[in-house]
């Protein structure tokens, strides 16, 4: 399914909610990756971290690899549901963000992920980079 050209709320299919719930998967125990929609919105927002929090529900921390590259910039609503859903993510301890080369979601992943109490938040330019700083701190 194209999840490319619109930005999807309540009155999605069951077909659309399970193929923007697969953006989401385990990598590997502890690990999770979160492919951010192009055109995302509060209503996704909510869908795919409440996955994410299903998928880690039987682990007592977890780290989260957060793909922004093929994201759009995020409206002030949905910079507030992050703020509001991520706070009460107490067993996520790192989440590293990849945004590709753009140095704007740079700085902005690192402005709205700031206010995130006990995780660690990193941001990166590359997927590669992301996943080592993760498996070296399991080291």
């Amino acid at each position: 399914m194209d999840m490319d050209n619109c930005k999807y709320g309540p009155d999605s299919s069951e077909e659309e909610l399970n193929a923007i719930r697969q953006r989401v998967r385990v990598l590997k125990e502890g690990v999770i990756l979160y492919r951010e929609l192009p055109f995302h919105s509060s209503f996704t927002v909510e869908l795919m971290m409440s996955w994410v929090d299903h998928l880690a529900a039987e682990w007592d921390s977890y780290a989260v690899v957060v793909d922004l590259s093929e994201a759009s910039h995020p409206s002030a609503e949905e910079r507030d549901t992050l703020r509001r859903v991520l706070g009460s993510f107490s067993r996520m301890n790192h989440m590293a963000i990849m945004t590709g080369q753009n140095v704007l979601l740079n700085v902005g992943a690192k402005f709205i992920m700031s206010g995130i109490e006990g995780t660690k938040v990193t941001v990166h330019s590359t997927m590669e980079v992301a996943l080592r700083e993760l498996w070296f701190e399991e080291a």
